[in-house]
């Protein structure tokens, strides 16, 4: 059904790469729950290999595996003990799971992408306070001004009109998660 050849199945499930839920029954007689084992192989498999099959195993996990526990009669320890294994082996897929997409650069820490994009913002308004401090400049030999008080007052200006923005960006961002907006000008003043 995935066009890989029954050697390739069988090594799968010798290295632990498919497991249950996904093999139903035992040795030769087992039978293998197609969507389950995609969810498993997709998680575990190289995904560069992968990408190099005609048809890679890249299934999208499901919302979520069926429970097993659900399917355990009340009085079968033994049933109990499978049914723990298997929620225990469907938890370590999904964490595999996870871990190949953070991996393959889908996930990002959350800290590490707010930390890069201040970086870059803290940049940017840098080169643009060089840029007003230039023109200011320009402007005072063109008028005859004084550099340093025209360079504080078109500062002054931009930096007035940075923290408006930060404001109105922190009022946006309360109102999208229903809470009340922080004001923590002091804090944008110093970090930018």
């Amino acid at each position: 059904m995935r066009n890989r050849d029954a050697s390739a199945v069988s090594h799968w499930i010798r290295t632990g790469k498919l497991t249950s839920p996904a093999l139903v029954g035992e040795g030769r007689l087992a039978k293998i729950d197609v969507a389950l084992a995609d969810v498993q192989l997709a998680a575990v498999l190289d995904l560069g290999q992968q990408l190099a099959q005609p048809a890679p195993l890249m299934a999208p996990a499901p919302a979520r595996l069926p429970s097993p526990v659900a399917e355990v009669p009340a009085n079968g320890d033994n049933a109990r003990r499978l049914a723990a294994k298997a929620e225990r082996e469907e938890i370590e897929t999904a964490q595999a799971r996870l871990k190949l997409e953070r991996e393959s650069g889908q996930w990002i820490p959350v800290d590490a992408a707010r930390r890069a994009a201040g970086e870059r913002l803290t940049e940017a308004l840098n080169a643009f306070e060089g840029y007003i401090r230039e023109q200011a400049r320009i402007f005072a030999e063109q008028t005859q001004g004084d550099p340093r008080a025209i360079e504080q007052r078109m500062l002054g200006d931009f930096r007035e009109w940075r923290m408006k923005m930060a404001k109105a960006a922190r009022e946006r961002a309360a109102a999208h998660r229903n809470v009340a907006p922080v004001d923590d000008a002091e804090d944008d003043e110093e970090a930018v």
